[in-house]
């Protein structure tokens, strides 16, 4: 992305223009992609990942990428499980 990604950083303001990069390469909504996982850099999102009901997008801070029960956890949110 383009833009100031330093700790401190409002997290909104990165998902938006992630979104917004996604929209510019044509990945719009799940008619394009089954799953798309954001990885903030450290000190971005307050939140260790967080997921949107019946959504396609899920997002996760720092090493928490990498963390099979925190993918399982989001995801079941992106399948409607609150």
């Amino acid at each position: 992305l383009d833009m100031d990604l330093s700790p401190g950083v409002d997290y909104n303001a990165v998902q938006t223009a992630a979104f917004a990069k996604l929209n510019a390469l044509g990945l719009r909504d799940a008619a394009t992609a089954d799953y798309v996982m954001f990885l903030f850099p450290p000190g971005i999102s307050p939140y260790i990942a967080y997921a949107y009901i019946n959504s396609w997008a899920s997002f996760y801070s720092d090493t928490w990428g990498g963390s099979v029960s925190a993918h399982m956890h989001e995801v079941g949110h992106n399948f409607g499980l609150a």
